[in-house]
């Protein structure tokens, strides 16, 4: 014979309802991605620190770099781990052009957690959250 809702203790189901609870120990904090340094040589920006920020992103450093030289409308190319763009940019507009990404590739819209991946459906790109589990779909530009 089971046991009815009423027959438990407050702290019976308490324990109960949270040993069936997913803890997941999602990112939620504060976003702080690595700062970049941008030095201008005449008519190329050096970009130093970017392969910190690709990492800190958890993203592929091509799909990065082809968002940032599509928004930039630049021509650019990775050497070692500086970015080498053809032009001169301001650190600024790089880091805003990075944030930009971040919160259209990275950042979680629902709980706002960097723990995140992207996947393809179909010919969708997916925004998979780890810590919320919410899926967004994102109009693919790069």
């Amino acid at each position: 014979m089971s046991k009815r809702v009423s027959d438990y203790s407050y702290e019976e189901l308490l324990n109960r309802a949270l040993s069936s609870v997913k803890v997941s120990g999602g990112d939620r904090g504060v976003f702080n991605p690595p700062r970049i340094s941008a030095s201008i040589m005449g008519g190329t920006t050096i970009v130093s620190g970017f392969m910190d920020v690709v990492e800190y992103f958890n993203r592929d450093v091509k799909h990065v770099l082809s968002f940032l030289l599509k928004e930039l409308g630049a021509a650019g190319t990775i050497s070692g781990d500086k970015l080498i763009l053809h032009g001169r940019y301001s650190g600024s507009s790089i880091e805003n052009t990075l944030l930009k990404y971040a919160k259209t590739y990275v950042i979680c819209p629902v709980c706002g957690s960097r723990d995140t991946y992207l996947t393809k459906e179909r010919r969708i790109t997916i925004l998979v959250c780890t810590a919320c589990g919410a899926r967004t779909s994102i109009s693919s530009r790069v």
